[in-house]
């Protein structure tokens, strides 16, 4: 578990310029992926990645463009439904990656310009019913898993100065509204100024298996 910049991975969207934080726009999480309980959301191109029956998917490989230094390709959120969190003291995911070289990247936008050097990461999703958009999202955040091959368990506990919403700071009576009205969880990728902008391979290979994800 790794702690990013106090800039990096709390924004989604944009940058605010000094007074309201700006609105995230709508999303809604696509159906399931055929054969599994997963959706795959906000990736590039859209619906190019599919979980598989068994809970892999492989991430896409793409060269950055040469204009802009950025991918064209991202694997984004994966999430699946689930019940509320109220009472429960930690959210816990185990996953594997494995793969041959894999050079994984987050540059999926050209004004990520804010990476502490420590590279593509994953953070764990909570996602809530009929929310405003601006909290209709928490993060892992300031924790995050580097991408790198190995199979790892990832537990947060659930409680608001693990979290942050999509633009911080959090409330306590917002988050608490999140875990009785949660819609899914499941983990996003970023890294720099973005959580969860997505991330993808410039070369080598990497397939990524969910092995479980719980409350407890």
């Amino acid at each position: 578990m790794r702690k990013l910049s106090t800039l990096t991975a709390l924004l989604l969207c944009a940058c605010s310029d000094g007074g309201s934080p700006p609105v995230a726009p709508q999303y809604l999480p696509q159906p399931p992926s055929p054969g599994t309980i997963w959706s795959m959301n906000y990736g590039r191109p859209v619906g190019a990645v599919q979980m598989q029956p068994g809970d892999y998917f492989d991430f896409p490989v793409c060269a950055p463009t040469p204009s802009t230094d950025v991918i064209p390709c991202s694997v984004g959120y994966v999430e699946r439904p689930y019940s509320a969190l109220t009472g429960k003291l930690y959210l816990t995911l185990t996953y594997e990656v494995t793969g041959d070289s894999p050079a994984f990247n987050h540059k999926t936008n050209a004004n990520n310009n804010c990476d502490d050097g420590t590279g593509a990461g994953l953070s764990l999703l909570i996602r809530r019913y009929g929310a405003d958009v601006n909290n209709d999202r928490w993060f892992s955040q300031p924790s995050v898993q580097k991408l790198t091959l190995g199979t790892i368990t990832y537990k947060v506990p659930l409680r608001l100065d693990a979290w942050t919403p999509v633009f911080p700071p959090g409330a306590q009576v917002l988050f608490d509204s999140a875990l009785a009205s949660v819609s899914t969880v499941g983990f996003v990728f970023g890294g720099g100024c973005f959580a969860a902008h997505g991330a993808a391979l410039t070369s080598g290979s990497a397939r990524f298996t969910v092995k479980e994800i719980t409350a407890q």
